[in-house]
């Protein structure tokens, strides 16, 4: 045989062979099937609570088009996010506050440096946990 070259398959074909007669056929586990059978339940509820979950959050979140009449921006909320560089997220900010639709101006201009403050603090936490993650835990 050269080198680089495979040789007859014949010679291995005989050593290699299974019986079919002789061979039983593998064993049929009843514990397989189980965990199959559960595997495939647990997949099928964490479906079904996925979608219920997304459903509930939409609900509560009120993804809707219209806005009910107490998510409605002020007159004062409309002008001061205005004059803002992304006035719909403003507006959507200033709504999610407590007691916003009946501020004024400057309570306003308040509250939105306190929700600033607020979101930079999550932040600023959020990205000081990176530094306790480990190398494997980040892939």
């Amino acid at each position: 045989m050269g080198y680089g070259r495979l040789g007859s398959s014949e010679r291995y074909a005989s050593s290699t062979s299974v019986d079919p007669a002789t061979s039983s056929p593998p064993p049929r586990n009843s514990k397989l099937k189980f965990l199959l059978i559960f595997a495939a339940t647990l997949i099928v509820a964490c479906g079904v609570s996925v979608a219920v979950l997304v459903a509930l959050r939409n609900k509560a979140t009120g993804d809707n088009i219209d806005l009910p009449a107490h998510r409605k921006p002020s007159k004062a909320m409309s002008r001061v996010c205005s004059k803002t560089r992304y006035p719909t997220l403003c507006v959507d900010s200033l709504l999610d506050f407590p007691g916003s639709t009946t501020a004024s101006n400057i309570d306003l201009v308040h509250i939105s440096v306190n929700m600033t403050l607020r979101h930079f603090g999550r932040a600023l936490s959020a990205s000081a946990e990176i530094n306790n993650l480990q190398i494997g835990d980040l892939y």
